[in-house]
């Protein structure tokens, strides 16, 4: 089931988030603030267009963020993006012990149709290897349009390469 966050979600999306970064590395950088990583302050309240999560068996299990570019993060102006109608999809995950259900494919349309539902134009970035993202972006038409580095640093102190992806026309 998708349906709107509500702040009642978080600590349940912080302890998914928990399971996501231990297993598969995502944040890169497990956040000081977590919460402030799950509803970005720059993004809250008013540059939120939407945010919505998945339930599984009654619990929260993922989540999704469509957010408004009042200040571009540099990876969307390093991609020489400065469209006013833009809005970046971000922070989607699903827990490990939920996935494989089709619920972050689930998460991504619904941001993706409330974008297109507004005249918007939805923009995301993704970590070079995060290889599942990268298939899920590219089966349902997304096209890159550049890969920038990072503005952050992996724990290896290395900034990574993100590609930067458009929705189709």
């Amino acid at each position: 089931m998708i349906r709107p966050r509500t702040p009642a979600d978080l600590p349940a999306l912080v302890n998914a988030l928990w399971e996501i970064h231990v297993q598969d590395g995502y944040p890169s950088v497990w956040p000081e603030q977590p919460l402030s990583f799950l509803a970005p302050a720059d993004t809250v309240p008013a540059d939120t267009v939407g945010g919505w999560v998945a339930e599984m068996d009654g619990r929260v299990v993922g989540q999704v963020l469509l957010r408004g570019v009042s200040r571009p993060p540099g990876w969307l102006l390093d991609a020489g993006l400065t469209d006013p109608n833009l809005v970046i999809l971000s922070r989607l995950f699903v827990a490990p012990g939920a996935r494989h259900q089709g619920l972050a494919q689930a998460l991504f349309q619904t941001a993706w149709a409330e974008a297109e539902r507004r005249g918007l134009q939805p923009v995301l970035d993704v970590h070079h290897r995060n290889y599942a993202a990268i298939r899920l972006y590219e089966r349902l038409g997304w096209q890159r349009i550049a890969s920038v580095h990072a503005d952050w640093a992996d724990p290896d102190g290395t900034t990574p390469t993100v590609h930067v992806d458009l929705s189709p026309a």
